[in-house]
């Protein structure tokens, strides 16, 4: 699909990680890259969240995150929590699992996403959250060479 990114495939598989009030960074590179696939599920209904950002703005606004979702009839965006992403759907992640009983939430990446100058992949907290949640996700990513 992206004739220029034809390099080493990487794949970063990590089960039942407790994330901190920092987040967790999946993936950074400077350089082209196409993410193959997503999947993630965590324990967190409304709290973490997927973002990737753009290279060259890594701490921007809300904006630059490429995951950010508008909201329904209320107008305004939001981060793509479990529970943001089943109200107001995603045109980047489909729902696998969504099972309050047992605090399940699974995601899967619609379509491979191309990053033509490279970007940043992570899972975040909102900003009150202080930890305790765990994630689990697989991630294959296919490098320039």
């Amino acid at each position: 699909m992206y004739s220029n990114i034809n390099g080493e495939v990487k794949t970063i598989t990590i089960s039942n990680k407790d994330v901190t009030s920092a987040g967790i960074d999946l993936y950074i590179s400077d350089k082209p890259f196409v993410i193959e696939s997503f999947h993630y599920g965590t324990t967190s209904k409304g709290s973490l969240n997927p973002r990737l950002w753009s290279y060259g703005n890594r701490n921007g606004s809300g904006f630059s995150n490429l995951f950010t979702l508008a909201k329904g009839g209320s107008g305004g965006r939001t981060t793509a929590t479990s529970n943001a992403i089943a109200l107001y759907g995603s045109p980047y992640f489909e729902i696998s699992s969504f099972d309050d009983s047992s605090s399940n939430y699974s995601f899967f990446l619609k379509r491979p996403i191309y990053m033509p100058t490279g970007g940043r992949l992570s899972i975040q907290g909102l900003t009150s959250y202080v930890g305790g949640e765990s994630v689990s996700y697989h991630v294959v990513i296919r490098e320039s060479q």
